[in-house]
């Protein structure tokens, strides 16, 4: 059985919502381990560390770090998952409450959405290394190799406010786009699988969309170049059939016709709690 301590230090509480290139107040010093999750910062998340199967949580600050209290556990020991509620915001669009959850790997100090995607593939086969589930995702999504030139680490935090990434600009600016546009679709995937689907059906179901909305995002980002990609999230627009499986995970049903649009919006994620029918016919209010 899980234990649960709820650990919200006084100075994570008060969130300064200001620009993703902001600093905010410094998680405490008693911290066995910080926790940063970014889609844009994620700032007022609920962040929950399992170490040794008892969990420990903290909310993130204004730059999107839990400071995580965890009665002396390495991160190597942990995996964590934040869950957004009411108060929780994207730091890219403030206005509206980030109601989703993602998830990171096993010693792990950032939550993003090629970690939510790496946490899918893990579950499905746990022998993987990091590194090995990297290409996991790389090769599940498709992503041009361009976008992942020279190493890129995409379990890393690729936003503004990482001064020690080792990325230049343009190479921020297209992991940014491709991993927040890459979300918007995960989260209408995450409400369209039943409520007891099983890792290998997230994983065909992941296999079969996101590296369709990778292509087009990826066109995309060519097409405007780097100076106009700042502040650009698309949102993946697409209509699924009611989803049939195998006995063995793989999808049944045929989604060899499916198309995907794109729409330009300034968070697409945040207009939808994810609970909906994941059919995406409504462009934008699915997620």
């Amino acid at each position: 059985m899980k234990l649960n301590k709820l650990v919200i230090a006084m100075g994570l509480a008060s969130v300064v919502l200001t620009g993703c290139g902001s600093s905010s107040s410094t998680p405490t010093a008693e911290a066995d381990f910080n926790i940063t999750a970014i889609d844009g910062y994620i700032a007022n998340g609920i962040v929950t560390a399992t170490c040794n199967d008892i969990e420990y949580t903290a909310r993130t600050n204004g730059a999107g770090v839990a400071a995580i209290l965890a009665d002396g556990s390495d991160i190597s020991e942990c995996t964590a998952e934040i869950m957004g509620d009411a108060e929780t915001r994207d730091l890219d669009a403030p206005d509206v409450a980030w109601l989703h959850t993602m998830a990171t790997l096993k010693g792990l100090s950032v939550i993003n959405p090629y970690t939510d995607v790496a946490a899918v593939i893990f579950a499905n086969n746990p022998a993987l290394s990091t590194a090995e589930l990297m290409d996991e995702v790389v090769a599940l999504l498709d992503i041009p190799a361009d976008v992942v030139a020279g190493g890129v680490n995409l379990f890393a935090d690729f936003g503004g406010n990482n001064a020690d990434s080792g990325l230049d600009t343009e190479s921020l600016a297209k992991i940014s786009v491709l991993a927040q546009s890459t979300f918007s679709a995960i989260v209408k995937l995450k409400a369209a699988l039943p409520a007891n689907a099983t890792p290998a059906q997230a994983k065909a179901l992941y296999a079969t969309v996101l590296p369709k909305v990778t292509t087009m995002v990826a066109a995309k980002i060519t097409e405007l170049g780097q100076s106009n990609l700042t502040g650009k999230v698309f949102a993946a627009k697409f209509t699924l059939p009611t989803l049939a499986f195998n006995e063995d995970g793989t999808l049944s049903s045929d989604l060899s016709g499916l198309t995907v649009e794109l729409v330009e919006s300034v968070d697409p994620k945040a207009t939808g709690t994810g609970t909906g029918t994941g059919t995406g016919t409504d462009g934008l209010n699915q997620g």
